[in-house]
């Protein structure tokens, strides 16, 4: 099921936009390499709604705490997502249900006011039968990622923020794609509307590049695979090859996302997003027999090389991401919200253009977002303090009544 793919990149970008735009309470890749790179560059899209929780909870805290000092992981999230492919109800040319839960643990520090470093770690686990990974109801690990950003400076009455942070080489796909490391970086303005309370629009630019051994997938085990034999060694036995064919990996990304929020009340949110995303694969695709980790047609003397081509002229994926929802929040710690995501490639496979709004790669997002310092001070920080004043209260009348 495309649609996963594209979604799992969308959502594992959920906050790296509003992080960028500077939205310094909200929260911070993919199943592979390339979902690891492009959706923190930007292709976010699911799951945005749900950052309302984080900023607006904080903010207010801080108010009613006054002159206390926040605390240092302010902004940690969890969210929990839920979602279903619109291939689920039928439409298309075969009926595809889909439906998956994605995990992300995103904690950050601040180390000052406006900057902190910043860990987000993704699951995602698909609970129909899969047609994108290799088993069934298989748990998907995405790529660690260590970030470090904030606000940078104020833009009148916006602000702009950056983030830069690298990508670990956690995953099955980018240990498959012979991943080193990836970086990051983005910068982002938000910036709200006086004239109409509420609204705040924002846009990120981002970049990204994959430090990869190979632009080609590899196998676990060799297999036999498609060669060019040299004339000076005619009937050669068939060699193997643990290259995968395909597209060759990405290296660059270029990303930019635009974003709208409005809170018609203090505890409604709804969203608007659009993004698109420039990534730039490696060039053919060279496998591995042999002589060397990079072959061509020949590698070395008398020796048989293959090539691989990834299917593609300039070696540039266009994607794009757009998405529509609403949030609440239901207390202080936890927001609900719910959005129509697509997240796409530019072009379909006969060559003609997706729809932007809505095509198979479409997907219906109910996401939870848990503030984790608002639940903190719900549960724990401030019934303990409220123990402390009324065992406080109880010494003081049982002094009373002593001195009585």
């Amino acid at each position: 099921m495309a649609w996963l793919v594209a979604w799992s990149i969308a959502w594992a970008g959920v906050a790296r936009a509003q992080d960028a735009a500077g939205s310094e309470a909200g929260p911070d890749e993919g199943a592979d390499a390339s979902a690891s790179v492009e959706s923190e560059a930007g292709a976010d899209a699911v799951g945005e709604t749900a950052a309302g929780v984080s900023a607006s909870s904080t903010e207010q805290a801080e108010a009613d705490e006054g002159d206390d000092e926040p605390l240092p992981w302010r902004g940690s999230t969890f969210l929990w997502d839920h979602a279903v492919g619109v291939t689920t109800f039928g439409g298309y040319l075969s009926y595809n249900p889909s439906y998956a839960w994605s995990f992300s643990f995103r904690p950050r520090y601040y180390v000052t006011r406006d900057l902190s470093v910043r860990l987000r770690q993704d699951l995602f686990y698909e609970l129909t039968d899969t047609d994108t990974y290799t088993y069934n109801r298989e748990l998907v690990v995405a790529n660690p990622i260590v970030s470090f950003g904030g606000k940078l400076l104020t833009v009148g009455s916006g602000s702009l923020s950056g983030t830069t942070g690298l990508v670990f080489p956690v995953s099955k796909e980018t240990r498959a794609q012979r991943g080193y490391l990836a970086w990051l970086a983005s910068a982002g303005l938000t910036y709200p509307f006086e004239w109409l309370e509420g609204l705040e629009l924002s846009g990120t630019l981002s970049y990204s590049h994959a430090f990869n051994g190979s632009n080609q997938r590899h196998a676990e085990e060799g297999f036999p695979g498609r060669v060019v034999a040299l004339p000076s060694r005619p009937g050669r036995d068939e060699p193997t090859t643990d290259a995968l064919g395909g597209a060759s990996n990405t290296t660059d990304t270029f990303g930019l996302t635009l974003g709208a929020s409005l809170r018609p009340f203090e505890a409604l949110h709804l969203d608007l997003q659009v993004g698109a995303t420039w990534a730039f694969g490696g060039g053919l695709a060279p496998g591995r027999y042999a002589c060397t980790d990079v072959v061509t047609a020949a590698c070395g003397s008398g020796e048989v090389g293959l090539v691989l081509e990834d299917g593609s002229r300039t070696h540039m994926r266009l994607s794009r991401t757009f998405s529509i929802g609403a949030g609440y929040d239901v207390t202080k710690w936890l927001d609900v919200s719910l959005s129509l995501v697509t997240a796409s490639p530019e072009f379909d496979s006969d060559g003609t253009r997706e729809d932007f709004f809505y095509n198979e790669f479409s997907a219906v997002s109910l996401t939870a977002t848990v503030a984790l310092d608002e639940a903190y001070q719900a549960f724990v920080a401030r019934p303990a303090t409220e123990r402390a004043s009324s065992a406080g209260r109880r010494a003081a009348r049982a002094a009373g009544r002593a001195r009585w």
